[in-house]
């Protein structure tokens, strides 16, 4: 099953990059289409599809749905990746199961390179896992659903950024204002979005571009219909 988000927004840009947080990708992973560019005052709606690879790629090796077959191919190439890298670590298969049709694989790496494959907050590891990806979904003739991990990294910086969430939550309720986070990764922006969604005292949404594009996250109030309102 091929991935699908619907995004909307002001305008055609502001509706991509919202949905984009939604599959947590980037824009070289998807493709986008306009449903509407909100001239006519609605606003704007895009669909973003994560790419299918083709399967007549000469990179194509075999087709496989099976999630361990995938799995295998992913260590494969990790290991090749690293050992090119000068970087050699060992790599575990943590997971790999099917998931919504889609091959999903998780590995993590150890070793005593973890702090340079993580790079600057997640940014090294989060290039490398979106190559892993790419060469893994070629190799296999579809597109397979990767995660790679470092010593447990993702799951330590997912647990600070649903805390600093909070935080934030916590202070555009106590200051009645909005909150404007740091810069952050589509998947981490994604992280924050769900950690927050429900939550009926606030919202949250997107701005900026690029590297600088962050999650702001701003208070509602009761109206006298109850329920809540941004403000």
């Amino acid at each position: 099953m091929v991935e699908s988000v619907e995004g909307t927004g002001q305008n055609v840009e502001e509706a991509l990059e919202n949905a984009l947080d939604e599959i947590g990708l980037e824009r070289d992973e998807v493709e986008v289409a306009v449903l509407s560019e909100g001239a006519d005052g609605g606003g704007a709606r895009v669909l973003v599809t994560a790419l299918a690879l083709d399967d007549d790629d000469d990179a194509v090796v075999a087709v496989s749905p099976d999630a361990a077959a995938a799995a295998t191919v992913a260590e494969d190439i990790l290991v090749e990746l690293l050992d090119y890298m000068d970087l050699p670590s060992e790599v575990v298969v943590d997971r790999a199961e099917m998931d919504e049709a889609l091959p999903s694989v998780e590995v993590s790496i150890h070793g005593e390179f973890g702090g340079i494959l993580i790079g600057r907050h997640g940014e090294t590891l989060g290039a490398l896992q979106f190559l892993l990806g790419l060469l893994t979904s070629r190799r296999v003739g579809r597109r397979v659903r990767v995660s790679v991990d470092v010593e447990g990294y993702r799951e330590r910086r997912a647990k600070l950024l649903r805390d600093v969430a909070l935080r934030a939550a916590d202070r555009a309720q106590r200051y009645r204002q909005p909150i404007f986070m740091d810069p952050m990764l589509p998947n981490e922006r994604r992280i924050v979005h769900l950690a927050l969604q429900e939550n009926p005292n606030v919202s949250t949404h997107s701005i900026g571009e690029g590297d600088n594009r962050r999650v702001v996250v701003s208070p509602r109030q009761a109206s006298r219909f109850g329920g809540y309102r941004v403000e």
